[in-house]
């Protein structure tokens, strides 16, 4: 007998940077934060109408009848972690599946699993097919990330984040810029935002600058979003990567540039950092830095 093809939204969530977890508060605290958090995915798909397929690691694999359910199960996934410690990641897509022993199995369920490996703590991703199927207030909240290629796929896929309310400003794009690559090699680290000083030694865990109150460092910009950025230490030298919608840009003391969109790059020596917005378009926001030498030092 043939198995027939159904229409699902699959969708993944897993926890993000576990190995951190449980180096930042030990074993028995990061199991029981972990084993609490999948549980409370499971809850939350039951709670919109989905199932559970498998849980698998860190994270849980769920499929649910529509891409509106899904997206509602995303958010509130979402915003039961949006203070912390733990930060998870979701991706989902709709599309045909074949059910069998349990399990579901097909083309749609191999891209779910790509949006998920693109996506990075506190975002929600998927498709340009699945924003399709949501409803039109759903839809207001997505923007176009990237294009990526897809083995197996003749065409490039369109990938979309689910942005909260607050996050609604169009994209800004802009030219590539070509970094400079100094830097010292003292493992401190300066940072200043409207007057606050921050001395850092070390960074473990990542730093995080963002618009959400769980961030080290909040930027009150209505361009940047919850989680945008994150600076963490490599040996002797720092590296600082964008995850946001907007992008974020970084300039030198040299006043060498560059437009960082889900990438990330070694922090020369000095400089400013501006999250989603050209730092010339907004100097109220922009984060001052410096590595090693004449610290910050607080007022």
């Amino acid at each position: 007998m043939s198995l027939q093809q159904i229409s699902l939204s699959i969708l993944y969530a897993d926890i993000c940077d576990s190995v951190r977890l449980y180096e930042k508060v030990g074993d028995a605290e990061a199991h029981r934060l972990a084993g609490y958090c999948m549980r409370l995915l499971v809850e939350i798909t039951g709670r919109h109408g989905g199932t559970v397929i498998r849980t698998q690691g860190d994270g849980v694999m769920s499929t649910f009848p529509t891409a509106v359910s899904a997206c509602d199960a995303a958010h509130e996934m979402q915003d039961a972690h949006v203070s912390g410690p733990v930060f998870i990641k979701v991706g989902f897509n709709h599309g045909a599946v074949i059910p069998d022993a349990g399990d579901v199995y097909g083309d749609a369920v191999n891209l779910a699993a790509r949006v998920i490996g693109l996506a990075r703590a506190g975002e929600i991703l998927t498709t340009q097919e699945t924003v399709q199927k949501l409803s039109p207030e759903q839809r207001v909240s997505a923007r176009m990330l990237d294009r990526t290629t897809v083995k197996g796929k003749s065409k490039p896929v369109n990938i979309y984040a689910l942005v909260d309310d607050a996050d609604t400003q169009a994209t800004v794009f802009s030219t590539v810029w070509a970094p400079g690559q100094g830097g010292g090699r003292s493992q401190a680290l300066g940072l200043e935002y409207r007057g606050r000083k921050l001395n850092l030694e070390g960074l473990k865990p990542p730093m995080f600058m963002g618009r959400g109150d769980q961030c080290q460092l909040v930027v009150e910009s209505e361009f940047a979003s919850r989680m945008h950025a994150f600076i963490e230490s490599k040996k002797d030298y720092f590296v600082l990567t964008d995850q946001s919608t907007n992008g974020t840009y970084l300039v030198s003391a040299e006043g060498e540039r560059m437009y960082l969109k889900r990438e990330s790059v070694r922090l020369p020596g000095s400089g400013v950092i501006s999250l989603g917005i050209r730092p010339e378009a907004d100097d109220d926001n922009l984060v001052r830095f410096r590595i090693g030498g004449n610290q910050l030092e607080d007022e």
